[in-house]
């Protein structure tokens, strides 16, 4: 049955002026793009007209409705108790604890549309009176500090973790006295990982898989006992891609104390000169793929331009952080999406658009921290609720027709068919999906609607603003050995780098000294962004094969700029020859 029949005829009168190759400029970038066939026939399929803006303003607007690894003191919506959460203050965006939103119907803030106002401008004024879910866990982390949670265990600052005894990491999954980890799964005893699988007792280690007691490696496999080695597979007793003995390598180990701050930084420096002169890096890191493009997919089949995804994924296309979904045209940070357009955070969802952050829902569009929901557009915070509109509740025909008579409006003032813009993100645009996997910059945001403030500002760091007396972060012991729990842990400090005030947690300083991990300088927020800035970015750049000059296309890397890139075939001879 065709239940918005008007607003379906102005679409397909639309969709049929439009050509492939048509160029456009972005309504909110101004830069110029094209229209391409495959753009039309996603537009068809979802029944909406071609977005105003770019694919690049899209994937940047997306990715900073993503909130990213990002720590804020908020204020409790009701009595004002202060809550850790991703919910920055100076969004205007009070929280709730989950258990306590999920009580709540906020069908009580129910408005009537008013045809003759911005329709942002309306559901930004609801946006702004309806508390968010403080944690978004999916399972109740024990005595964890943790966002996104699947169940951590004494744990400390975890973003979308499954983790035991660990510290400041994201995404990762089946981990255990870690800290510093980013897209890892089954990572034990280990320091400063990056996109690895079945990692132990290591250190420093990049895009490799079952290693064991090894540091700084680079694309290896298999390997164990080694200290500095690239695209290696199978290997032992490796010293900065040299083959020794047993003997010779525990020789050379004794000399080697990554306790110290100044050892690790040497080392570090080492390494990424050995990255540079003898690493390959491959034109992706995915495993497994048909008919895909894009960087960092496992299982997937018929995506493109796609990142980070895996589990079966199929028939997407612009999608990243995508877990088991299937026809997602523009969706990020989800797992589970079906058949949805142009949204961030959509898991286990079907048919959604334009929404931010919903969970469990069918057939939403324009709905901002919705679960559980069917039928409702421009609503925020329902839960179980169907055929809302602005909150308020409508009988299923009434809907319909009022449904019609809205996106008909919106349609003719250019108002439908756009992601939500960046007015709506309750994040520090600098701390979102967008930087962390997109590089953006404080220039992307006012185009884009972000708000830029203080980091700090709004009370968002609770005690620390108010600390007039910061050691400088310089100070703390170069040794681990050197450093006394007691007197550091709660030590208010400034980081003269980032310009952040930060503070040690005593679990994490003892943490420290029983795996001798060399005691950081850096705000515990910039230490993760450094890891997700190891890890390739989210977008495609044309570049050549170092080896035959075939043309390809890879995902650039902020933190190792100098790298020779190998298609396939050259990068498998490659291995076949040196690892």
């Amino acid at each position: 049955m065709n239940k918005t029949p008007n607003y379906d005829a102005k679409v397909r009168n639309l969709l049929d002026t439009v050509k492939s190759g048509e160029e456009r400029t972005c309504s909110r970038t101004g830069e110029k793009w094209t229209v391409t066939e495959r753009e039309i026939d996603w537009c068809r399929k979802f029944n909406v007209p071609v977005s105003s803006m770019s694919p690049l303003a899209r994937w940047k607007t997306l990715g900073g409705h993503l909130f990213g690894y990002e720590w804020w003191w908020n204020k409790h919506a009701e009595t004002g108790t202060p809550i850790l959460t991703y919910v920055h203050p100076a969004s205007g965006v009070n929280v709730l604890p989950d258990a306590e939103w999920l009580e709540k119907d906020f069908r009580s803030h129910a408005r009537d549309f008013d045809m003759s106002q911005s329709f942002a401008d309306q559901l930004l004024a609801l946006r702004k009176e309806i508390p968010a879910k403080a944690f978004f866990n999916v399972k109740d982390p024990k005595n964890s500090i943790a966002l996104i949670s699947d169940g951590d265990v004494n744990s400390y600052f975890m973003i979308a973790c499954k983790a035991k005894n660990s510290f400041y990491s994201s995404d990762l999954f089946e981990g255990e006295l870690c800290t510093e980890i980013y897209a890892g799964k089954h990572i034990t005893s280990s320091v400063n990982v990056v996109h690895a699988e079945r990692i132990h007792n290591s250190r420093y280690i990049r895009e490799s898989y079952d290693c064991s007691n090894s540091a700084f490696l680079f694309d290896c496999r298999n390997c164990e006992y080694c200290f500095g080695a690239t695209n290696k597979r199978n290997k032992k007793y490796v010293w900065f891609n040299e083959q020794l003995t047993e003997d010779e390598y525990k020789v050379r180990m004794k000399d080697v104390d990554l306790g110290k701050r100044s050892e690790w930084q040497k080392w570090e420096r080492k390494f990424l000169e050995l990255m540079e002169r003898d690493g390959a890096w491959p034109e992706n890191f995915s495993e497994k793929i048909a008919n895909c493009t894009g960087e960092y997919l496992t299982n997937c089949t018929n995506c493109e331009y796609c990142f980070m995804g895996w589990n079966g994924s199929k028939d997407n296309e612009h999608c990243f952080y995508l877990f088991a979904s299937e026809g997602n045209y523009f969706v990020v940070g989800s797992f589970y999406p079906t058949r949805s357009y142009q949204c961030s955070s959509t898991s286990e969802s079907d048919g959604c658009k334009f929404c931010v952050n919903v969970l469990r829902c069918q057939k939403l569009e324009y709905a901002l921290n919705c679960q559980n929901c069917e039928d409702c557009f421009g609503c925020v915070g329902l839960n179980r609720q169907k055929f809302c509109i602005f909150n308020k509740q409508y009988m299923e025909e009434e809907y319909w027709k009022k449904l019609d008579e809205i996106k008909c409006a919106m349609l003719e003032r250019g108002e439908y068919g756009d992601v939500l813009s960046g007015a709506f993100s309750t994040s520090h645009f600098l701390e979102t999906g967008a930087q962390e996997s997109l590089g953006v910059v404080e220039a992307d945001a006012e185009p884009l609607g972000f708000k830029m403030f203080d980091r700090e500002s709004a009370g968002a760091i609770g005690e620390l603003g108010d600390v007039s007396e910061l050691t400088n972060s310089s100070e703390v012991p170069d040794s681990i050995d050197d450093l006394d729990v007691d007197a550091w842990a709660g030590k208010p400090m400034f980081d003269e780098a980032t310009g952040r005030k930060f503070a040690f947690l005593k679990p994490e300083l003892n943490y420290y000294k029983q795996h001798r991990v060399a005691p950081p300088t850096k705000h515990f927020m910039r230490r993760v962004d450094e890891l997700y800035w190891a890890a390739n970015d989210f977008h495609l750049v044309d570049a050549a094969c170092h080896k035959c000059s075939k043309s390809i296309q890879v995902a650039p890397n902020r933190t190792y700029k100098n790298r020779r890139h190998l298609c396939r075939s050259c990068y498998l001879a490659f291995l076949e020859k040196n690892g």
